[in-house]
C-alpha cells in the first residue's frame, strides 16, 4: 500500500498492526495525485482551473 504521508494520519498505524506493508511517501511526492481541472461557469462563461502542484502539468483553457 503507498500513500501520502499526511493522508488518513493515525489510520497507517492500524493498517500496519493488521499486517499490511504500508509504504509512506512524502507530503508532496510526485507518484501521487497529478489531477487537473478546469470548469466552465454556465452564465458567465468564465473558466477557472487548477493544477496538482505535484507534477508539472497545467489547466489551460481558451
Amino acid at each position: 500500500m503507498r500513500s501520502r504521508s499526511r493522508s488518513i494520519g493515525s489510520g497507517w498505524d492500524v493498517l500496519e498492526r493488521r499486517g499490511h506493508i504500508v509504504n509512506r511517501w512524502g507530503t508532496w511526492n510526485e507518484m501521487a495525485g497529478h489531477a487537473h481541472g478546469i470548469t466552465i461557469d454556465p452564465q458567465s462563461g468564465i473558466l477557472s482551473g487548477g493544477s496538482d502542484p505535484r507534477s508539472d502539468g497545467a489547466a489551460i483553457g481558451y
